[in-house]
Parts: structure tokens; C-alpha cells; sequence
């Protein structure tokens, strides 16, 4: 019989996924601060670095027009929609007493995410990883993949890298990844 462990979290988050975008227009400022208006203590969305080197919130990462669609690695900041929020307008326009979730795409974001939002000497601890992994009908091994990431962060922060954790298995990923991992951290004050 599995084991109940205590959770690590003195409250439930309540994840607002892309704001509240049953009400307002996803991934924008309006449903981010009509989210925590609404009680979520979390947002989540993706993000994504332009080319000249800002973090931009989306979901897919391509700014469609009538004709063709462009990735938003190949724009820069200033031929972006105004609709899509930069990190910096999400943390100026909603502050920071919340739990933020962001869904990396690519990787040239975590150098500018690390520039940006904090150093990793800022991180307390590890609060919850979530790992998908890309794998065949049948695969019944997502959570020995997330292993990986587990004891890489146990490695790095020891004690402080212990986390609550998910394993979940799916057909496909974006940009035909094998595994994607979401990080949920506690960072110094």
C-alpha cells in the first residue's frame, strides 16, 4: 500500500493556467490580475525569448497573421502584438505574492530567465516538478525518467531539492521533446 506523505506546502496552490481565460483574453495582463482578483495564488503560463533577448508570455510561440505565421524567436519585442506580455509587465503589473509557473519551450530561455527573474543562488528550495514524458502507447516508465531531474535537483540544492512531484506520460510535445520538466521553486525574499 502506497504511503501518504505530508505535503511540503502550508496551502494548496490554485494555478490560474494562461490567467483566468474563461474571462478575459489568455496570456494577457487582464487575465493574470483577473486571476488572483478571482483567488488563484498561482499563474502559469509559457514563455518564450525574442530575438533581441526579451521573455515573452504565450502558448504556441508564433504570432499568426492572415498570411503566414512567425515564431516569436524570430521577432523582436517591438513587432509583437500588445497583447502579449513581457515577464517584466507580468511581475511590475501583478507584483510577486504568488506562485509563478513557467512552461519552458526552448531552451535559450533559461539563461535569460536566469538574468531576468533571479540568480539560482535565490532559490530556497524546490518546491514541486512536474515531468512529461514523450513515449509510445504502452510505456508504463514516465516516472524513471523524472528521476533524473529529482536527484539532479536533490544533487544541486540537497535537502532543499526534495519535492512534491508528478510523472505523466503523453503522446507528443511540442517541438517533438522527449521530456518536459516544470519547476515550481521558492525564492529568497
Amino acid at each position: 500500500m502506497q504511503q501518504r506523505l505530508p505535503s511540503l506546502l502550508s496551502e494548496p496552490i490554485l494555478f490560474a493556467h494562461r490567467g483566468a481565460s474563461a474571462y478575459a483574453p489568455e496570456n494577457t495582463l487582464d487575465a493574470f490580475s483577473l486571476a488572483l482578483k478571482l483567488g488563484a495564488n498561482g499563474l502559469e503560463s509559457d514563455i518564450w525569448v525574442t530575438r533581441d533577448g526579451v521573455l515573452v508570455l504565450d502558448h504556441d510561440g508564433v504570432v499568426k497573421s492572415r498570411l503566414r505565421s512567425k515564431p516569436i524567436a524570430e521577432m523582436d519585442r517591438s513587432a509583437l502584438p500588445s497583447h502579449i506580455p513581457s515577464l517584466e509587465q507580468l511581475l511590475q503589473h501583478c507584483g510577486t505574492q504568488y506562485q509563478l509557473s513557467l512552461d519552458v519551450k526552448d531552451p535559450v530561455v533559461f539563461e535569460t530567465i536566469e538574468r531576468t527573474v533571479a540568480n539560482i543562488d535565490d532559490i530556497v528550495r524546490v518546491v514541486r516538478v512536474v515531468g512529461y514524458v514523450n513515449g509510445v502507447a504502452g510505456f508504463i516508465n514516465p516516472p524513471v525518467v523524472v528521476n533524473g531531474a529529482s536527484e539532479l535537483f536533490v544533487h544541486i540544492w540537497g535537502e532543499a531539492g526534495k519535492h512534491a512531484r508528478s510523472a505523466i506520460g503523453v503522446a507528443d510535445l511540442p517541438l517533438d521533446a522527449p521530456v518536459e520538466i516544470e519547476l515550481t521553486v521558492e525564492l529568497k525574499a
